[in-house]
């Protein structure tokens, strides 16, 4: 039996996001995929073959093939579309009976690992922790004397899958409360923002940022600028080169890569470059994948609004550079007074209610699956969802193959 979705339009029906798991050492473990509304089906339909969104299933098995782990909502599955070694299927909580046992069962019989989705209400002592592999828990709801109860209760070897994880602080009590793998916003929240000075290495990048943004176009200054950094030189060099674009000829110095490519595009790919090698940390990883996501996706949008306020090339910088007080540790007031930006881009970053902002919160929304307050912005901002979610899933692909082909560079 289908449940209506919550919305009066269908709509949301489609949408989705996917959130990243960490592991202890903040490499990326695995992404569990949200959905906007509970279009599923009950328990007593075992192993429905209904195909899922397609933006979805093409995202989780283009995460399977990376080797990640995708964690996705029994309701929303299609199982004969994902791998069995990587998917994890997630089953609400609810009293252990005969027909959840035997979906436990044929799940596991076909390679499925499975994980039960708890809330304030679940009971420690249920069965479905003894037989889950995973067990998820919401640490808004759950403190760490209930986690530490659930963990007691875990005899065959169940991991505790910490949601909602706010900060590093509380990434630290969660953990010492028994859990292994950490969801939530943490990841994103600067542990310590301190008015420092820039690296050697920062400040060269943003030097050659700022001579990318000037108004003015001076193809020497910027040439020699890159000629001067071997490292950039080389991943510039290689990444053009690379399948990623397929020159009909090898560009081998920058002097060729200024005359083939023009400012315009070359600038672009710079920012990208650039930004990326600004803090190759592995806690950063992820941070860098969402900004990335954000500027492309934001670029596709403007691109499709077609209108003068939002152009595609400095609205793919607000989503580009969204992520830089995270991925510093810096104030961003200090971050922007370093680039030469637009007032209005300025104003977003900072925060300032603007047209421009509501971009980012617009997209902030999509990332955490606020779906009812994204639902308000993409109306305020005129977009069709249709084209968000077109948007949205291209962005994810986008990011994935830039940072595959950047890190092979």
């Amino acid at each position: 039996m289908h449940r209506e979705p919550t919305t009066s339009n269908n709509v949301l029906a489609t949408f989705f996001t996917r959130q990243p798991i960490f592991a202890t050492d903040y490499t990326v473990w695995g992404y569990e995929l949200v959905f906007s509304t509970e279009t599923g089906r009950e328990l007593d339909e075992l192993l429905p073959p209904a195909p899922t969104d397609a933006g979805a299933r093409f995202t989780a098995t283009s995460l399977c093939e990376a080797g990640k782990t995708v964690l996705i909502d029994f309701r929303q599955n299609a199982l004969s579309a994902m791998p069995p070694g990587k998917t994890v299927i997630v089953i609400p909580d609810q009293p252990m009976n005969d027909d959840l046992e035997m979906v436990f069962t044929l799940l596991k019989r076909r390679g499925y690992a499975v994980a039960i989705d708890t809330d304030e209400s679940f009971l420690p002592q249920e069965t479905s922790v003894r037989l889950a592999d995973f067990v998820l828990i919401d640490t808004i709801a759950c403190d760490a004397r209930r986690i530490e109860a659930i963990r007691e209760h875990c005899q065959n070897g169940s991991q505790l899958v910490a949601r909602h994880v706010q900060d590093r602080q509380h990434l630290a009590e969660v953990r010492a409360a028994g859990c292994v793998l950490f969801s939530g916003p943490f990841f994103a929240v600067p542990e310590n923002l301190d008015r420092r000075e820039l690296t050697s290495h920062e400040s060269s990048r943003f030097q050659l940022l700022e001579i990318i943004e000037r108004a003015e176009e001076d193809f020497d200054e910027l040439s020699a600028a890159i000629r001067n950094d071997a490292a950039l030189s080389y991943r510039l060099l290689t990444y053009l080169n690379s399948a990623a674009f397929s020159f009909p000829e090898r560009i081998n110095s920058i002097k060729q890569a200024v005359v083939i490519l023009g400012w315009k595009q070359l600038s672009h790919w710079l920012r990208i470059i650039v930004f990326t090698d600004l803090n190759p940390d592995i806690r950063t990883e992820e941070l860098l994948i969402t900004a990335l996501k954000r500027a492309k996706f934001f670029e596709i949008l403007a691109r499709a609004k077609k209108s003068p306020d939002f152009d595609p090339d400095q609205i793919f910088l607000l989503g580009l550079f969204s992520m830089l007080e995270s991925i510093l540790e810096m104030p961003m007031n200090a971050i922007v007074a370093r680039l030469p930006l637009s007032q209005e881009l300025r104003d977003a970053l900072l925060g300032a209610p603007s047209p421009h902002r509501d971009w980012l919160d617009m997209v902030n929304c999509y990332e955490l699956a606020g779906w009812e307050r994204l639902e308000s912005i993409v109306a305020g901002l005129g977009f069709d969802f249709a084209t968000i979610t077109n948007a949205y899933n291209a962005a994810l692909a986008w990011a994935d193959a830039f940072t595959r082909h950047s890190s092979s560079a």
